[in-house]
């Protein structure tokens, strides 16, 4: 079957299906991963646009870990994923259960390219409904982690969007050193 046929074949049957099941939103956010995280995860531009044509709401709606699609963009390194994220009006500011955004989790996993295109957007967009210094809640900032992890590009461009290297960082309680971060793979 051509590609155009089946683009539209499988827009005729999303519509159909997202008229039929119009309030799964109740599921977002109880231990359910949606079909627009499911998308992201698989890296499929295509099919992400389609979803997100027929489901706008969808792209704020949080997974078991409180984390929306574009935390999982981040963490899967899709930078065009991202971007379309974004341009859908994805939000940097949203924090997870962690207390983590997803400027956060592109400095963890060490992201430069989605690093980039988030602090370009937030610059851009939520420069003033956002703190590029929160705080998780083990108390570090996503500059403190990008020290820790000796990420020395994701330093960089976190100090030239302004990044604050005198905010202070919190110390394990019990052994006064930095907290280690053992960063698992998505969905551990």
């Amino acid at each position: 079957m051509p590609t155009a046929a089946v683009d539209a074949s499988l827009s005729v049957e999303l519509e159909g299906a997202a008229n039929e099941n119009e309030d799964d939103s109740a599921q977002c956010g109880k231990g359910w991963i949606s079909t627009i995280h499911i998308a992201v995860q698989s890296g499929n531009e295509r099919i992400l646009g389609m979803l997100l044509r027929h489901d706008t709401e969808g792209i704020s709606c949080l997974d078991s870990n409180g984390r929306t699609p574009l935390f999982h963009g981040a963490i899967q390194d899709n930078e065009p994923v991202v971007r379309m994220l974004l341009a859908h009006g994805a939000r940097i500011g949203v924090l997870d259960k962690e207390g983590r955004s997803p400027l956060h989790w592109a400095v963890l996993y060490r992201r430069l390219e989605v690093l980039r295109t988030l602090l370009e957007h937030w610059n851009k967009r939520e420069r003033n409904t956002f703190d590029i210094d929160a705080h998780d809640h083990v108390g570090w900032t996503p500059l403190h982690l990008a020290v820790e992890r000796r990420f020395e590009a994701g330093v960089s461009l976190l100090m030239q969007s302004g990044a604050n290297i005198k905010v202070r960082a919190n110390i394990c309680p019990h052994t006064g050193k930095p907290i280690p971060f053992n960063v698992e793979p998505l969905g551990s």
